[in-house]
């Protein structure tokens, strides 16, 4: 794959998107068709396959309209150019909908569309969690029906969204729906006929047809090996269905492989074996949760027959090279006794070839479970074999385990915006800082307290009232210890020197 090859999953940078919105909502937009070429020699057997598929197929298929809040990936210069946009163009956007008014703090809601499957005929959903976002995220979703009955956000449930699989599933208040069966993704031949449904572009209820093209693809993040085909798919026929000719569902339309934006040839599904363990599983366990040992594995700059060589391992050995073992809860890898520099080979008993094979072997295991481990270490020049077994761990959120490896990631679970109450409170908008101790300011909002206090961007917050602060959480629960209206005592470092301010809260309202 080129480096110029993307993968068409989410929005990318917030104010790219609102302006790119703006200029589709308010400027007009030339559509183009172009006529499908003619089957040339089409017999009367099979003429109408396709036609009896989507009859039975497309009541089960819906349109998702999501508006997610973005407000969390928004600094207040963006809002403020945001703004000057609004008052240099006013005729352009005067009241757009789901964006505050000038000046305002409000949430901005960003459109987006997607598809989904009817998996019962009580209201149960399956799509991409990319479509509607993580679970617990301020979004505002409608469905609307395949006879175009519309569903609002107050009659929708999000009952479980996870990454790692890219499956969500939700509720509709709805009954007597029309399901679609469950066909089996294992027994899926290479240059099997099938059709991919969905609302691409937000064309609602638009089948398109082509071969399984490969099966157990290694494409795009995630634990979920992917199925190939060639049916188009295009943004906006995430979380369809990809079904065989007999209208059973063998995958979930994810994503394409693209350096244009759209369709270039090939699409990939998830299984719809694995789609329907992760139905089953949230439908009895409430929930979907990825295993996690609490580790970071060395990448192939690292892996690599040098360092092979140096551990006193054979050059060409298949494994995982832990690069650091994780200290902050949870950890059941540091529990266990494992060290950066071991070389994992095996996991219940399963040869692990490289990082993906592990990553999927943990986060399908259960949380409480065992996972035995077998790897080698280098001792005293020696390499020997070990063992040793792990307490399975709940997998932390992507974005605070991405903020662990990558310093300047900003995690939005550890981020204090303005769009909460604390962050309002406190005028700032705040990360992990690169050493980990300590919070680095990355926006002030003027006139706030912490503009007040003289706090600037890019200052380092050490402590507050005398205790170290690392994360959003330990300086929330500070906050609520201190008494009401008292100063906030900061320790920061400022352009290199440490230095103490006081920050005085207003008081939190009822």
């Amino acid at each position: 794959m080129s480096s110029r090859t993307k993968l068409w999953n989410r929005a990318t940078q917030p104010i790219a998107a609102l302006l790119f919105v703006v200029l589709i909502f308010g400027g007009a937009a030339l559509l183009t068709t172009t006529s499908a070429r003619a089957q040339a020699n089409l017999s009367d057997t099979g003429r109408y396959t396709f036609s009896d598929l989507a009859e039975k197929v497309l009541p089960s298929i819906v349109t998702v309209y999501v508006k997610r809040d973005i407000s969390d990936q928004i600094s207040a210069r963006e809002r403020e150019q945001f703004d000057q946009f609004r008052r240099l163009f006013p005729g352009l956007i005067p009241d757009f909908p789901g964006f505050p008014n000038e000046g305002e703090d409000g949430p901005f809601m960003i459109p987006s569309s997607g598809s989904g499957i009817i998996i019962s005929e009580d209201g149960y959903i399956l799509t991409n969690a990319h479509v509607i976002g993580r679970k617990g995220d301020n979004v505002e979703l409608r469905v609307v029906l395949s006879n175009d009955e519309e569903i609002g956000n107050e009659d929708i449930q999000v009952i479980e969204s996870h990454e790692l699989t890219d499956l969500a599933l939700i509720k509709v208040d709805r009954d007597n729906l029309v399901p679609i069966e469950w066909g089996d993704s294992d027994k899926l031949r290479i240059g099997e006929r099938v059709a991919a449904i969905g609302s691409p572009l937000d064309l609602r209820a638009t089948i398109t047809q082509g071969i399984i093209c490969a099966n157990h693809r290694e494409v795009g993040p995630g634990i979920v090996d992917m199925i190939q085909t060639d049916a188009v798919i295009n943004p906006g026929s995430s979380g369809g269905a990809l079904v065989n000719l007999d209208g059973e569902l063998v995958g979930v339309n994810r994503l394409i492989t693209t350096n244009t934006g759209g369709w270039q040839g090939y699409g990939f599904a998830i299984p719809s074996n694995d789609a329907r363990q992760f139905v089953e599983t949230v439908q009895k366990e409430g929930e979907y949760a990825s295993g996690f040992i609490g580790i970071t594995m060395a990448g192939a700059a690292k892996n690599n027959e040098q360092m092979r060589r140096a551990l006193e391992l054979d050059p060409e050995m298949k494994g995982v090279l832990v690069e650091a073992v994780r200290h902050e809860e949870p950890h059941p890898a540091l529990d266990a006794g494992l060290q950066t520099g071991d070389f994992i080979i095996e996991a219940d008993g399963q040869p692990v070839q490289d990082n993906m094979d592990l990553l999927k072997i943990v986060a399908r295991k259960k949380v409480g479970s065992r996972l035995e481990l077998k790897f080698r270490r280098l001792e005293n020049g020696t390499s020997r074999e070990m063992k040793t077994t792990l307490t399975i761990a709940r997998r932390p959120a992507e974005d605070v385990l991405m903020a662990e490896t990558n310093p300047s990631f900003v995690p939005r679970s550890e981020t204090l915006e303005k769009s909460s109450d604390l962050g309002s409170r406190l005028g700032m908008v705040l990360e992990p800082a690169e050493d980990g101790d300590g919070l680095r300011v990355r926006d002030v909002r003027p006139g706030s307290p912490a503009q007040v206090a003289g706090i600037k961007n890019g200052d380092i917050i050490r402590k507050v009232n005398g205790q170290t602060v690392r994360s959003a959480d330990e300086l929330k629960k500070i906050i609520e210890a201190a008494k009401e209206g008292a100063p906030l005592a900061v320790m920061l470092e400022q352009e290199g020197r440490m230095t103490l301010t006081v920050i005085q809260l207003d008081k939190a309202s009822d």
